[in-house]
């Protein structure tokens, strides 16, 4: 089923500043901000303190925590996956039925009060109540999704393209056996597209579990428990799905620079693929030694880097040679890694649900904590944009 230009309102949409009718806020068009089309890597991070139902805006040249922000005027947010767009907005998925979306700057929020100045968070203990904040851009429940924290079905997938104005693809799941996946404005978050993908037999009713896109704007995604690669097409939304008979868990996504998807295992599934769009083949490239690998980034030297567990931890492998540089690079005092991404100056850093952000020196392949006080985050996907960066041919 294909749906275009839903409703906002029937769908849930409240858009601060564009209300349906009954808004507090007198709508105010945001000021207009270049896309960042320079060479180079995105230098914000923005991690989801789960736990908190909050999201930290992190200075990657500074290693300091600049912003906090609450997702949801509810307590069951329960955020998790970030994407970040080439205007340096950051859009995040609540498993509790909820997307939100962020200005990156001052220059992107919107003075709704008209007291002359933007109200916005100004450190990582100085958090607005939800909807004070005025870098807040909009806030979308999605349809379908009974609230509470956590729920199955709520999104988690999400990935801006590359085009202007961005939009973003977000998937979520449902009662039902299919998974609805939906591109929405950036301006205010409503559904420009929707469609429904049949035969969604996770077991655990979830959507894309994480999603990526593409130079063409092509959504990527990955199915969990029922491991499966699903291609969407950016113009006709026509679905194409792959299946890996015996691969156990698929559970990160990330593209090369080529546009080529690279997948880590979960659970006892250690092993890194990658899939061949020629031949349509998934092709094991390794097995790392640990009981499972969580999020996947790569970077501009086409290098897989992994966050593991069991021993906890992160990697990295190098496809051209065929071999891990580092199976296991050691995270002083980890707990559970989960996300991994580039940061200033192409850094990687992991992210740790105990509460600590690692950065890895690249060089070296040595790890630091460079930020801590977090809020049990579970958080991984694109949160510097610079997996979209990359894809664009700006790294």
């Amino acid at each position: 089923m294909l749906r275009s230009r839903l409703d906002a309102c029937a769908v849930g949409l409240v858009v601060l500043g564009l209300g349906c009718g009954r808004s507090p806020y007198a709508y105010q068009a945001p000021p207009v901000v270049d896309l960042d089309l320079s060479p180079g890597f995105a230098e914000p991070l923005w991690i989801a303190n789960t736990e908190h139902d909050s999201v930290t805006r992190i200075d990657t040249f500074r290693d300091t925590a600049q912003a906090r922000y609450a997702t949801d005027a509810a307590a069951f947010a329960s955020p998790s996956r970030i994407s970040v767009n080439l205007l340096g907005h950051a859009a995040v998925a609540n498993r509790g039925g909820s997307v939100v979306y962020f200005s990156g700057h001052q220059a992107g929020c919107r003075d709704r009060n008209d007291d002359g100045r933007v109200t916005t968070s100004q450190g990582p203990d100085d958090q607005l109540a939800f909807a004070e904040d005025e870098c807040l851009l909009w806030h979308r429940r999605l349809p379908g999704i009974t609230a509470r924290e956590s729920t199955p079905a709520g999104p988690r997938a999400l990935a801006w393209d590359g085009q202007f104005p961005p939009r973003l693809w977000v998937s979520w799941g449902g009662e039902q056996p299919f998974i609805s996946v939906a591109r929405l404005a950036e301006a205010d978050g409503e559904t420009l597209d929707e469609i429904e993908i049949p035969g969604w037999n996770d077991n655990r009713r979830y959507g894309m579990y994480a999603a990526a896109v593409d130079a063409n704007d092509n959504l990527w995604g990955i199915s969990k428990f029922a491991p499966s690669l699903v291609r969407v097409d950016s113009d006709s939304l026509e679905v194409d799905r792959w299946f890996h008979d015996g691969a156990g868990i698929f559970y990160g996504l990330a593209l090369d620079e080529h546009g080529t998807p690279w997948i880590s295992g979960g659970d006892a599934h250690d092993a890194i693929w990658s899939f061949d769009r020629t031949t349509e083949r998934f092709v094991e490239h390794t097995r790392t030694g640990h009981l499972a690998l969580r999020g996947v980034t790569v970077d501009e030297h086409q290098l897989v880097w992994f966050a593991a567990n069991r021993p906890c931890g992160a990697g990295v492998f190098n496809p051209r040679q065929g071999q891990l540089l580092a199976r296991h690079i050691e995270l002083p005092g980890c707990d559970t890694p989960v996300g991994i991404t580039l940061g200033a100056n192409g850094a990687v850093f992991v992210v740790d649900k105990g509460g600590r952000l690692f950065r890895i020196d690249r060089r070296t392949l040595q790890a630091r904590v460079a930020v801590q006080g977090l809020g049990q985050p579970y958080s991984y996907s694109d949160m510097s944009g610079n997996g979209l960066r990359l894809v664009l041919g700006l790294l």
